[in-house]
């Protein structure tokens, strides 16, 4: 039997793509769609107003695209109640990640669950020492391009030369560097020690490469110089990743990657204004449903970051206490445009099809097959994935 092509969706006002394109992500999660249709919350059908009947009826009307395109002027009218930025403007184009946090945020508790996951946060006091361990709940790994560059990805950071040559020990290894093991870190001013401060935290041998000299005493370097271009070398414990998303997880949320050094701390135990170290790891299982945004905004100015961020059909970094977890790969959300707050967005979703599974490209009312390798060429800005039990 052949694959049913999944409807579009009317885009009503001409500036709803943010929400069609949100929609056809939730859709493309079986596990969640399944739960909505056949209303397995007793009570969720009327919970805030009827965001969830009127998400019913709008997958309902998604699930069969020869019928036409769906109509979703319910489900965005229960949308406008709680989302502020959406009732405030509700002709102008939005954040369709913002819009699909004030959904899930607004589910009922139940269904909530099937996206929710622990984070635990330590923060490592450096004056005394104490540790202040933080609980929270999230549904949705939160990534920030060039946070944290991927092996092999030149990057260019500013060091503080005094903390550097006072600080931290560097080894220098030119024949490391010349097999291509390393980031290449490019000191440009004295305002910054973001990279020397993981080097000391975790390991990561730092490695110069603009110099013939195999080694030479670090302080007479910086004092020489404005410019070192240096290398830096994962710790033996840090693997390759796959895809320059395994790897930005990876680096977000394990404890031996994401130290953040904060400078204006106060400290509750020993009341002293100081500065700390901060770790976030991920502190139960994850859930059946996993919602990945990558953050696009260019230092909060809307502008948005182009940077190509390369993932796949599984993911298989989550390491989580009861084991690893892998997930398949759903659906893509993709912002066209300069602007998150302008431009367009469009959907890619997988269906289950008699020979694996069919992509879909999805721009509003518009529906057509494509390839998984098209999808993977495309910028992700959010990316949604089922747990493979």
């Amino acid at each position: 039997m052949p694959s049913i092509t999944p409807a579009g969706i009317t885009n009503f006002n001409y500036s709803a793509c943010f929400s069609i394109a949100a929609a056809q992500g939730l859709r493309s999660l079986v596990p969640f769609e399944r739960r909505i249709i056949n209303a397995e919350d007793q009570d969720s059908l009327q919970h805030n107003g009827g965001l969830t009947s009127t998400l019913q009826i709008l997958f309902e009307q998604m699930s069969d695209g020869s019928t036409g395109p769906a109509d979703i002027r319910r489900f965005f009218d229960q949308c406008k109640k709680v989302c502020p930025e959406l009732m405030r403007e509700p002709y102008r184009q939005h954040d369709s990640q913002v819009l699909l946090e004030a959904v899930l945020d607004a589910l009922p508790p139940d269904t909530q669950r099937m996206f929710q996951f622990k984070l635990k946060d330590s923060v490592l006091c450096d004056n005394c020492n104490y540790v202040n361990h933080i609980n929270t709940t999230d549904h949705m790994l939160r990534l920030k391009i060039g946070a944290h560059p991927h092996p092999g990805e030149p990057v260019v950071v500013e060091l503080h030369r005094e903390d550097v040559s006072e600080k931290w020990g560097l080894q220098w290894d030119e024949e490391s560097y010349k097999q291509r093991r390393h980031l290449v870190i490019r000191s440009l001013s004295s305002t910054s020690r973001v990279a020397l401060q993981l080097s000391g935290y975790v390991g990561w041998q730092c490695v110069r490469v603009n110099d013939s000299t195999s080694r030479m005493d670090m302080r007479q370097e910086l004092s020489q110089r404005l410019n070192v271009e240096m290398a830096l070398l994962p710790p033996p414990s840090v693997q390759s990743s796959s895809s320059d998303l395994d790897w930005l997880i990876k680096a977000t949320y394990s404890p031996q990657l994401n130290r953040e050094v904060i400078s204006d701390y106060h400290c509750d135990e020993c009341k002293a204004d100081t500065s700390c170290t901060r770790i976030t790891e991920i502190a139960s299982s994850m859930p059946p449903c996993l919602i990945v945004h990558i953050w696009r905004d260019k230092f909060f100015t809307g502008v948005k970051d182009t940077t190509y961020v390369s993932f796949d059909r599984h993911l298989r970094t989550l390491e989580t206490p009861d084991g690893r977890q892998i997930y398949r790969l759903t659906g893509v959300v993709e912002h066209l445009g300069y602007r998150l707050d302008s431009g367009h967005y469009v959907a890619y979703v997988a269906r289950d099809a008699p020979d694996g599974e069919q992509w879909y490209f999805c721009s509003d009312s518009v529906v057509e097959p494509i390839s998984f390798e098209e999808v993977a060429t495309k910028h992700a800005y959010l990316l949604f994935y089922v747990r493979m039990d």
